[in-house]
Formats: structure tokens, C-alpha cells, sequence
């Protein structure tokens, strides 16, 4: 589970697709987060119609709150999800 003493990405199975589930800082945040999918681990696809947002985001009460992202598409893929922390 996220926790302040464990803030990393964490990877499960929502529906029988892979999802990541990670801590973003609440209100004004320059940081910007993108989970990507691949299924060759050389090309990586996001937004629409590859990466879904489960519910909204469980505010954590420290200032952060917990975000999942599930893969779309077919359950039977073979699929792989990374997430890239960026400033634009």
C-alpha cells in the first residue's frame, strides 16, 4: 500500500488489467505524470484508448492524494506500464 513511509508506484490488476497506482502532491504542482504502455518495451503509447483513470483520486490527508491508471484494451495482452515524472 502508499504510504508515507512507502510512496512508490505500486503495479496490480484492476478487471484483469495492469494498473499502477502512485502519490501526486495536491493543489499546485509544476510536476507533471504520465504512465505509458508498451508491449515490446521499445514503443510506449499513452492518453486515450491506452491508459485509463480508475475513480477519482483518494485523497490521502498529507497533502497528496493516490492515483491509479489502468491499461486499456484487451485483458489477454501482454503489456507492460511505466510512469515518467516530468517538468514541462
Amino acid at each position: 500500500d502508499l504510504t508515507p513511509d512507502n510512496p512508490r508506484p505500486t503495479f496490480s490488476f484492476v478487471d484483469n488489467r495492469p494498473a499502477l497506482s502512485f502519490r501526486i502532491r495536491n493543489g499546485s504542482n509544476p510536476v507533471q505524470y504520465l504512465v505509458e504502455i508498451s508491449s515490446d518495451l521499445v514503443t510506449w503509447q499513452s492518453g486515450p484508448g491506452f491508459t485509463t483513470q480508475i475513480g477519482t483520486p483518494t485523497d490521502n490527508g498529507d497533502g497528496t492524494s493516490t492515483l491509479t491508471i489502468q491499461a486499456s484494451g484487451d485483458p489477454a495482452s501482454r503489456r507492460f506500464l511505466r510512469l515518467r515524472v516530468f517538468l514541462p
